[in-house]
């Protein structure tokens, strides 16, 4: 009886994001990684473009107010 509750309890937990993209999709590591990784570095893109932008712009008010 003690292993049924064991596996009861098993059962219950929360599977690894990682596991369960896996498990729906039918993803081996490779495919998984490499998806990952591109949203990953799209998503590092994006943000720099924007920071940059945002630099840019405070640097024009910047220059304006001395003026």
């Amino acid at each position: 009886m003690k292993l049924n509750l064991e596996a009861e309890e098993f059962k219950r937990g929360k599977l690894p994001g990682r596991y369960t993209a896996k498990l729906l999709y039918g993803w081996d590591d490779k495919k998984f990684d490499e998806e990952y990784l591109k949203k990953l570095e799209r998503n590092w893109n994006r943000w720099k473009n924007k920071r940059k932008e945002e630099e840019k712009e405070y640097m024009k008010k910047l220059e304006e107010s001395l003026e």
